[in-house]
């Protein structure tokens, strides 16, 4: 405890004086007289002393049992039991020699709050020492029945030390626990100690952290230090926190990595706790879970120095504390500032497609390490894979170089390939990376055009150069699938444009070729449609997605407003010279759906509805998709629709009657649709320049907005589904409802 230090002490005392008096008279003197006291008692009990001046025999008095006394010649000392109250308390003694007297007050304190609170101790396995300092007139008590526990107590610190632990940590048995029991004069309490066994900590393959340069932070419109966790299945994600720290301060810790990292979590506790405190004060009542993320959706600013780093995921649970995984990358602040025309490359640009002088792909630039490399997408047209592309400060240009991993493709009857970026000639010879990222071409940029140079490679057969470099699929067995640029033309001589595509295909036979391999009447499907009669939100665009085989995969974008960039498209395939679009999947368009009334995220699926005593819509089992209407292209060119048949699980098979898109609850029972407003079947598309029509589906945190406006409410009890041997109703995917999620920034 902490006791008060300024205090009023009364001492009464008989003043002597002196006169000059009249001549001949002899000056007054004194029988008793306090010439020194020490009268402050503290509340454990202790002694005060006065000392006198005297003339005669000393009597005392004091007139409290508390407060006793013993007289040692001219000196008085005075000793007071414990005062457990927390108000002080005063005794008055008097001295006596024959007539006169002398008084004095003596004070003893009362006790009052200590301020001691020890936080409770979480250890890493190598062993720590934890000091909880304190200030008062007594000496804390400390006890603890675990031997690998060693305490000590000086007049102003508790030292915790912990041993270390050798015990190894499995599923079932991650640490050990113990307390430690404490008295500080009235004020007691217990410090919980848990201590992790070795190896507690391990790596997560499912989070990839990454530094990702300057970002500018909403809030307030500067730039800051990017850190941002790729997640690759939130299923089994758990709740993370991101941070960093210095590859210098982990050196000299001496800990391994994943102790390093349990040594930052109280001071990760404690910037939460801040964060959360700061938000209360506006109103917002957030809870750890509030601040920890699953999904692919969290991001840290900061501003630190130049130097080497690594970049840190740790699991937490809802009480924020460790589940022992991490995950850690290791990233360069370089010195300088950004380079000013790093910036100039940022954005889309128009890229040939082929030889194409019509038909163009758009291939855009965003930041991954500002001022030092890019990620690039839509070479090829594939606006889903991205490669790297370093700048190049001499220059001011760009180089990109043969990568492998750069994801997976289902590819006709090839069946999955690894997708790579690499380089390659007419005679099918690839610039793959092996033991050195080959540059496959450089570029840079004379006004708003940027000339893009094949690279120069040698062989022993001699000097030979690429076509520039595409997507290239490498099959199980080490075969590669070439797209079909690389077998009808060169192009070392490609021109990128600043600006989007302003062409995403037409009717003519010529420029769908040039899309890649493939029958005229596939060809003939790709492209923008426009639905008729007119309808702005609802005008599919239809892409490629595979090479041309019977039931090829075609990808149906934009179905009333909802943009490939934000959901997953709708799923066509193609067969005998006709399209087929599959009704829900497993798989919906898009999740964590908030609708513009209150109540739980929905999940969105692409159905079919039948018109069976009023309307049904058929919702799928969550490993099958069915077929809602077919399309097929007339004398005249227009794609046209029709419903196809579909049994149910009533035992009757009925007709597709509509198309669209549905948002349902999680538990399944409240579902919104939006319908196709042509009506029933066939429905007829005409192909067009792809518009840029509005959406009423925001980006909005990690949720969606989707506007009722044009909604119609579908009873639970009109929902049908398909024929199957144990019939569940698709449910969507729920999400947690919480407040808007604040962004850290660490300034």
């Amino acid at each position: 405890m902490k006791k008060i230090i300024n205090i009023m002490t009364i001492a009464l005392g008989i003043l002597a004086f002196s006169s000059c008096g009249q001549k001949g008279l002899a000056p007054i003197e004194r029988k008793v007289k306090v010439v020194e006291s020490n009268l402050a008692i503290p509340a454990k009990g202790g002694e005060a002393k006065v000392k006198l001046e005297t003339k005669g025999q000393l009597k005392v008095s004091v007139d409290a049992a508390w407060c006793t006394y013993a007289i040692n010649g001219n000196e008085v000392t005075f000793t007071a039991t414990e005062n457990s109250k927390l108000t002080s308390r005063y005794a008055k003694a008097v001295f006596t020699v024959e007539d006169e007297n002398a008084t004095v007050t003596i004070h003893q304190y009362g006790y009052i709050t200590s301020d001691f609170s020890p936080s409770d101790i979480t250890a890493i396995s190598d062993g720590e020492v934890f000091n909880f300092p304190y200030k008062y007139d007594e000496k804390l008590v400390a006890s603890t029945d675990a031997e690998w526990i060693t305490l000590s107590v000086t007049e102003d610190n508790l030292r915790v030390d912990i041993a270390e632990n050798t015990t190894k940590a499995t599923a079932d048995n991650k640490s050990r626990k113990a307390e430690i029991a404490w008295q500080l004069g009235a004020d007691k309490g217990m410090i919980k100690v848990e201590q992790y066994n070795v190896d507690y900590m391990q790596p997560d393959a499912n989070w990839t952290v990454s530094y990702d340069g300057y970002k500018v932070y909403e809030g307030d419109g500067e730039k800051y230090e990017h850190i941002s966790n790729e997640v690759a299945d939130p299923a089994v994600s758990g709740m993370y926190y991101i941070t960093y720290f210095s590859k210098d301060d982990f050196s000299t810790s001496g800990l391994n990595l994943g102790n390093y990292i349990l040594s930052t979590v109280p001071s990760i506790k404690d910037d939460v706790d801040e964060l959360i405190e700061y938000y209360a004060s506006y109103g917002y009542e957030l809870t750890y879970s509030d601040l920890l993320y699953k999904d692919s959706d969290y991001e840290i600013f900061a501003k630190f120095e130049p130097g080497d780093y690594y970049a840190c995921v740790i699991g937490f649970d809802e009480n924020l504390a460790p589940t022992g995984r991490y995950s850690v990358s290791e990233f360069t602040k370089k010195d300088g500032s950004e380079p000013s025309a790093y910036d100039n490359w940022l954005g889309d640009w128009k890229c040939p497609h082929g030889n194409s002088t019509t038909s163009f792909d758009t291939w855009t630039f965003t930041v991954k390490e500002k001022g030092y490399t890019y990620w690039v997408s839509g070479i090829e047209g594939y606006t889903d894979l991205k490669i790297e592309v370093e700048y190049d400060e001499n220059t001011e240009g760009i180089i990109a170089r043969a990568q492998e991993g750069i994801g997976t493709m289902t590819i006709g009857s090839k069946g999955e390939c690894s997708m790579g970026f690499y380089g390659a000639t007419l005679a099918g010879n690839l610039w793959t990376p092996g033991a050195n990222p080959y540059a496959i071409f450089t570029a840079t940029i004379d006004g708003d055009s940027a000339q893009l140079v094949p690279s120069t490679l040698s062989t022993e057969s001699g000097e030979v150069q690429p076509e520039i470099g595409a997507y290239i699929g490498k099959t199980s067995d080490g075969k590669f699938t070439l797209p079909k640029s690389f077998n009808d033309a060169t192009r070392t001589n490609v021109v990128l444009t600043r600006g989007g595509s302003d062409d995403e295909g037409d009717d003519d036979d010529e420029d769908d070729e040039e899309h890649g391999t493939g029958s005229e009447s596939f060809n003939k499907f790709i492209g923008s449609w426009e639905v008729t009669p007119a309808n702005s939100e609802f005008d599919p665009w239809i892409t490629r997605l595979v090479e041309v085989t019977p039931d090829a995969e075609i990808a149906a974008y934009d179905w009333q407003g909802w943009s490939q960039d934000w959901v997953k498209p709708a799923t066509v395939t193609y067969k005998d010279s006709k399209i087929t679009f599959k009704g829900g999947s497993g798989v919906p368009l898009a999740e964590n759906v908030i609708m513009d009334d209150p109540g739980d995220p929905f999940t969105v699926y692409y159905l079919g509805s039948c018109i069976i005593d009023g309307e049904s819509y058929v919702i799928p089992s969550e490993d099958k998709m069915y077929d809602a209407c077919e399309g097929a292209i007339d004398k005249d060119g227009n794609i046209v629709l029709t419903g196809l048949d579909i049994k149910l699980i009533d035992g009757n098979t009925y007709k597709i009657s509509e198309y669209g898109i549905a948002a349902i609850s999680a538990d399944g029972e409240t579902i919104y649709t939006y319908k196709n407003e042509a009506g029933e079947f066939p429905v007829t598309m005409k192909k067009a320049s792809r518009s840029s029509s509005s959406s009423s589906v925001k980006a909005f945190g990690r949720t969606w907005n989707l506007s009722l406006e044009n909604a119609v409410k579908v009873e639970a009890s009109h929902v049908l589904r398909m024929q199957e041997e144990e019939p569940v109703m698709m449910k969507a995917i729920p999400a947690k409802s919480a407040p808007s999620r604040p962004k850290f920034i660490i300034k």
